[in-house]
């Protein structure tokens, strides 16, 4: 995401950037992101939050479990 991120940001101020994936293919599914405050605040500048909310999903309980559960 830091290179996404970065080249957003460059091509924003007028530069031509180019992200770089090193995958060998597209990968299906997708992963969790959770953002802290400042992580927030960076997707806000970014533009991306109204994005992120149309795709988002609440999560209305969590919790840390031992191995017997």
């Amino acid at each position: 995401m830091a290179g996404l991120a970065c080249g957003l940001r460059l091509a924003r101020a007028g530069h031509d950037a180019v992200v770089v994936e090193k995958a060998p293919e597209i990968r299906e599914g997708g992963y969790l992101v959770a953002l802290s405050r400042n992580a927030y605040h960076f997707a806000e500048d970014l533009g991306l939050v109204p994005c992120l909310r149309n795709r988002a999903l609440t999560i209305n309980a969590s919790a840390y479990l031992d191995a017997a559960g």
